[in-house]
């Protein structure tokens, strides 16, 4: 997890973060507030994890299955970087999209 998610509010280091799934696209989402995730059409709250002791935040098994059974989306593999990024947008509500590393010039880095 890049350092910036905390510095700049989108993740909290000593409390749980929230992950999302958007239907149309199934694109990834994490926040520090789950209320975002549940006032957006199209866009299901599916788990929640903590950043571990060590700064690290780990994908949670079902964001993983979910993109292993996803037909456009390159499979993740467990050596592969995944990128924090973010747009106006998201930036607006505190969200960061989860994209694998194949995906990172569709994206802002964070």
């Amino acid at each position: 997890m890049p350092q910036s998610a905390v510095e700049e509010g989108f993740l909290d280091l000593d409390g749980p973060v929230y992950w999302a799934i958007r239907d149309r696209d199934d694109a990834v989402f994490v926040s520090r507030r789950q209320s975002v995730f549940e006032e957006s059409d199209g866009v299901e709250y599916v788990t929640s994890s903590e950043v571990d002791d060590d700064q690290v935040l780990s994908v949670p098994d079902v964001v993983l299955d979910h993109w292993d059974g996803v037909d456009d989306v390159e499979p993740v593999e467990d050596d592969d970087e995944l990128v924090f990024a973010t747009s106006d947008d998201l930036r607006w509500v505190d969200v960061l999209w989860i994209v694998s590393e194949h995906r990172t010039d569709e994206f802002e880095d964070l």
